[in-house]
């Protein structure tokens, strides 16, 4: 197996429709090489650091702008020697991607033009490696390989991230490998890649989606430079990539630490390493390679019906399938287009919903469909033979995570953890889609350094779940599941806050849902259950006067426009409309009160109307019942 596909030549230089992607990568190339500038002396920072305090929104980076960072919300413009360091960050990234799209283009072309960018730019960063100071994201700075804390990089300003470019380099040396001189490959790994497996090596020190990228890239500079002792520490270490998947993918087969984007960011690494022992005839354990597969169908089924994901922990928002098509891409090309995993890669792709992107550590995509894994892996992949699958209910229960479905809902409910690594203090949180409609949605969150990251998206009253006494939940165990079938699912998580546990029941009867949250004390509590509703999603108005909530922290702080419904009645019924739905939504109000607030969505520059119902007391009842209606039906409050 080659990393080039067979047809890529021919097809970019005479199909009229891979003509287009040749000349914008040659484009791109010489436009970045035209004004290519490094040094070592500019200290690179965090990627997380490049949000907006005041919305969440990304700076937007311009390569022509070292010193000017503007929101791409809010339009804020901000100058800080920060915002510098993660200029640099931004701009070595586009100098790595610049490096793939050259051998690409020689590879394509055979012009010596493309041969001798792409050399320039590798021979700099190689020549250049050691003066790049040792540092990490706190920007501590160290003198050597002995002396670092946790996660230190050189070129870029952390570990994960100097593995990512590493693995990003090795294939753009891997296109072009039969043209490359052994003097100069064996100069490269002297100069270069062997200080990066010293430094990298050190860094892998347990099961965690930074650590299997660690590994990604000493066993891919292994594999390219023929060295046995950096594919034996990849496959054989304390910590290899093969433990790394059967200790860190449960058997559901996600990714340990609960995030669909973790899940995702783990595969993009690992599955390029399995290429490549594919390139290089490695074997691996027919374990491994199931557990991958099965990751890669998994990930299909825990997609809503239009294949956007429930976006439990962190990540980021609104992704859907077509955001990881480059790395199905990638698992196509060693399973073949008539595989199981090929066959749902038709299905993404197919698709007319538009693909949603990454803010940062973004791939290659020459147009919005076009990802540089199918123009080079898989260049003559057609989606035209696709097999319908049908996406069922599933739960998921060594995950925490189920999705039940009928005609009218999806509904994803998260009761549990597997441990604190990016988790959000949400368990018992559901999402909600009815037909076309996304209900509720998970926000995710936006860069972890951006203010509102931990001041609103990380907090328990951003999701849809209840809060106790004002405070974050402080759970990070599992959860159980009690009922399971078709149309429900009821799990139990214990001690969600100290001697307070929780049950949710949810449960589909045709066009109805119905929701019932159980909290269980042996003390008195405040507890407030939150339903959270897109901004386009408008309650009808109800009698209600200016309140406040009595918290001001934990996210309380961030909700606004607060009104207490002022009618007593045991039970209220709201209505809500969208594009393409009218919604019935009864809450049961007994003994209870009812806000009807204005909640931060993500960014923060718009807002989401969220009903919170409170109670106070020991065992509580909560419950709420959703009712799909025809289109422009009317109803009386």
């Amino acid at each position: 197996m080659k990393y080039v596909n067979q047809s890529y030549i021919d097809l970019v230089n005479n199909d009229p429709q891979f003509i287009p992607y040749l000349k914008q990568m040659c484009h791109d190339v010489e436009e970045f090489y035209a004004t290519f500038y490094d040094d070592p002396k500019y200290v690179s920072e965090w990627g997380h650091n490049y949000f907006c305090d005041i919305d969440g929104g990304r700076l937007i980076y311009d390569p022509k702008k070292p010193h000017h960072h503007q929101c791409e919300i809010c339009g804020k413009v901000f100058e800080d020697p920060i915002y510098d360091g993660v200029w640099w960050y931004m701009y070595r990234n586009e100098a790595v991607k610049t490096l793939m799209k050259a051998s690409a283009c020689y590879k394509a072309t055979n012009d010596p033009k493309y041969f001798e960018i792409f050399k320039t730019i590798i021979s700099f960063y190689a020549n250049h490696y050691l003066e790049f100071p040792l540092h990490n994201k706190e920007r501590e700075q160290f003198k050597n390989e002995t002396e670092i804390r946790w996660g230190c990089g050189r070129i870029l300003p952390q570990g994960l991230n100097e593995a990512i470019i590493t693995s990003r380099m090795i294939q753009s040396l891997e296109i072009i490998k039969e043209d490359l001189p052994k003097e100069f490959i064996d100069w490269l790994y002297e100069k270069m890649f062997k200080h990066i497996y010293a430094l990298l090596k050190p860094q892998v020190q347990k099961i965690h989606n930074i650590h299997c990228w660690k590994n990604v890239a000493i066993g891919m500079i292994g594999f390219f430079f023929d060295k046995q002792e950096l594919i034996d520490f990849a496959f054989q270490g304390p910590f290899n990539i093969i433990r790394q998947l059967d200790e860190g993918v449960t058997s559901d087969y996600f990714w340990y630490e609960g995030s669909i984007h973790y899940n995702y960011f783990t595969l993009e690494g690992v599955t390029m390493l399995y290429l490549f022992s594919q390139i290089y005839q490695y074997s691996i354990p027919k374990k491994t390679k199931d557990i991958l597969t099965n990751m890669f169908i998994a990930g299909y089924h825990f997609a809503f019906h239009n294949l956007y994901f429930p976006n439990p922990n962190d990540g980021w928002p609104s992704i859907n399938l077509k955001t990881y098509s480059y790395i199905y891409h990638v698992m196509v090309k060693c399973l073949g287009y008539d595989s199981e995993v090929g066959n749902i890669l038709k299905l993404i792709s197919n698709d007319p919903r538009p693909r949603t992107t990454l803010p940062l550590s973004k791939p290659i995509y020459l147009t919005p469909e076009m990802s540089f894994e199918h123009l080079l892996l898989n260049t003559d992949f057609s989606s035209l033979e696709a097999k319908p699958v049908v996406q069922k209910t599933c739960n998921f229960p060594k995950s925490n995570y189920g999705m039940i479905r009928n005609d009218f809902y999806n509904v994803f409910l998260k009761y549990g953890h597997n441990g604190p690594s990016h988790a959000h203090p949400d368990c018992m949180n559901i999402e909600i889609m009815a037909k076309e409609e996304l209900l509720s949605r998970d926000l995710s969150n936006a860069g972890y350094r951006a203010r509102l990251c931990n001041e609103w998206h990380r907090t328990s009253a951003s999701h849809s779940t209840v809060v106790v006494d004002g405070k974050n939940q402080v759970s990070t165990h599992p959860g159980e599941t009690l009922v399971y079938h078709e149309t429900q699912i009821k799990a139990r998580c214990s001690n969600v806050y100290p001697g307070v546990h929780f049950i949710r029941d949810i449960n589909l009867r045709d066009e109805v849902l119905v929701d019932q949250f159980f909290v269980e004390s042996e003390e008195e509590h405040t507890y407030d259950y939150f339903l959270h509703f897109e901004a386009e999603l408008e309650f009808e108005p109800m009698q209600g006067i200016s309140a406040e909530l009595g918290f001001f922290d934990a996210g309380y702080q961030h909700i606004s426009d607060i009104k207490k419904i002022t009618s007593s009645r045991d039970e209220y019924i709201l209505h809500l409309t969208g594009k393409d739905i009218t919604l019935e939504l009864t809450v049961d109000c007994l003994d209870k009160e009812l806000f009807i607030v204005k909640t931060l969505d993500n960014p923060v520059n718009k807002k989401r109307t969220t009903l919170i119902v409170r109670s106070k007391g020991r065992n509580v009842t909560f419950k709420s019942i959703l009712r799909w209606e025809e289109k422009n039906a009317t109803f009386l409050l």
